[in-house]
């Protein structure tokens, strides 16, 4: 979990998961290039993220998704990009894949637990200050180092989108795509920028949500809701196995909507 800076235009001083805004260098075509390095079939490397759902229930953050190599990435692709990107940014955790490694297991499908690169804590950091400057320097940093960004691992978990009634101070509005990866093990170098993230922590979502509920935290409701969620897996093989068994069959958009019982108490609702 990650605190937010108390200067942050939205949910300030928040512990929330890593992850931030979509750049168009994420879905540049460029990325085919880098793809390139696990397989030559890239133009068909969207078919490995087609969802089983029907389109009136797929989110709409898909629904108008590229799909070919003249027109740039499928969403399906660039959103996953976009994570990997930001949580190096706001972690300096790098979840890829390197092509140097002559062990390099062929085009990886239906991965349990994502590929971490371990490298240079110095580098790390030079790099982060490229990335975080210009959203170009993430496409760089895997072609210079023959890295391949892991969206294998990352699996579709659910779509947030900020409620209608947020107060003036939080006014901006985020339609947000959860993804869960797995980790075996935390890497051996993690720190936050702090720029945008003052605190990193490793714990288990009991502790969050204990720690929200004495009111020693602050959690936005998707992050509560989703904390939640996770109260279900006693062990992370079983939450590995389970994401890794439904990563095809889609997500739909959710948010919390207002209502007020006949009290005259207003109430969040969640979906459920």
């Amino acid at each position: 979990m990650l605190k937010r800076s108390s200067k942050a235009s939205f949910f300030p001083n928040a512990y929330v998961f890593p992850g931030g805004n979509i750049d168009k260098a994420d879905s540049s075509f460029r990325w085919f290039s880098v793809f390139h390095l696990l397989t030559r079939n890239v133009e068909s490397l969207g078919q490995n993220f087609i969802v089983h759902q029907h389109d009136e229930m797929r989110s709409p953050m898909f629904k108008n998704g590229k799909n070919n190599v003249n027109s740039g990435l499928p969403n399906e692709i660039s959103l996953r990009i976009s994570a990997i990107r930001e949580t190096f940014e706001e972690t300096g955790i790098l979840i890829a894949h390197s092509t140097h490694e002559n062990s390099m297991s062929p085009l990886p499908e239906n991965n349990w637990y994502c590929s971490v690169i371990e490298w240079d804590h110095a580098e790390v950091e030079i790099w982060r200050s490229k990335v975080r400057e210009d959203a170009n320097e993430f496409l760089n940093l895997c072609i210079q180092n023959k890295y391949v960004p892991d969206i294998w691992a990352l699996h579709e978990w659910s779509n947030w989108l900020t409620p209608t009634f947020m107060p003036k101070k939080n006014s901006k509005r985020y339609d947000t795509v959860f993804y869960k990866a797995c980790l075996k093990s935390p890497p051996s170098y993690t720190k936050q920028d702090n720029s945008e993230v003052i605190c990193l922590n490793w714990e288990s979502p009991s502790t969050t949500l204990l720690s929200y509920h004495n009111q020693k935290i602050i959690l936005a409701p998707p992050q509560v809701y989703e904390l939640g969620r996770l109260l279900n897996f006693k062990q992370h093989q079983v939450l590995a196995r389970f994401t890794s068994k439904r990563r095809l069959k889609g997500l739909s958009r959710w948010l919390p909507v207002r209502a007020q019982s006949t009290d005259g108490v207003l109430m969040s609702l969640l979906p459920g």
